[in-house]
């Protein structure tokens, strides 16, 4: 019960599990005892947006950037950016994955939500440099995804299959691939 980083792996895990009401819970709990917490701030920030209480988000997000210790939450920026791309507000995931990208150049995960902002607004070459950048630093089945993702929304089919081919297969009817480089996962879709 005294362990700040049990408390928010857990709110995590509850957020990830879709228990976004016990996840918020977890995170408030934790906030009362440390403020200063970026983890928690950034699950806060994201579960108040999944449970569709918008303006608390905004409020909360928008303190957050405000303080000067908290603007630097790169977990806060990314995971509130993918949650405004995913929600149609490519602007606002465009300006959050942009801040991020600019505070972690190398941090993939904002690399990836800066390229699908830059899809969302139309601007696919920019998001092609983004993820060839961060393919400099790092290697998972997600960025291939998002980068076969790109190719085939500019009608580059081939090059997305070629993409795809390097992390993915398809075996006895499903899609297979590894995660964290040893953990098999595989499912219908």
């Amino acid at each position: 019960p005294k362990s700040a980083s049990a408390r928010v792996a857990l709110a995590d895990l509850k957020r990830a599990a879709g228990k976004f009401d016990e996840a918020l819970a977890l995170y408030r709990e934790q906030l009362q005892a440390d403020p200063k917490n970026n983890s928690a701030r950034a699950g806060l920030v994201v579960s108040l947006l999944e449970l569709g209480k918008k303006d608390d988000a905004d409020q909360e997000l928008n303190a957050a950037l405000q303080d000067k210790d908290q603007a630097l939450n790169l977990p806060l920026l990314v995971g509130a950016a993918y949650w405004f791309l995913a929600h149609n507000d490519p602007a606002r995931g465009f300006d959050l994955a942009d801040k991020a990208v600019t505070l972690a150049p190398r941090y993939s995960w904002a690399q990836i939500a800066l390229a699908r902002a830059l899809i969302a607004n139309k601007r696919p070459q920019e998001a092609e440099r983004s993820l060839r950048f961060v393919r400099q630093y790092s290697r998972f089945p997600t960025l291939d995804y998002e980068l076969a993702n790109l190719l085939a929304a500019i009608g580059l089919y081939d090059e997305a299959a070629a993409q795809l081919a390097q992390s993915f297969s398809i075996k006895g009817g499903q899609i297979e691939t590894m995660l964290a480089g040893r953990n098999a996962a595989h499912a219908i879709s």
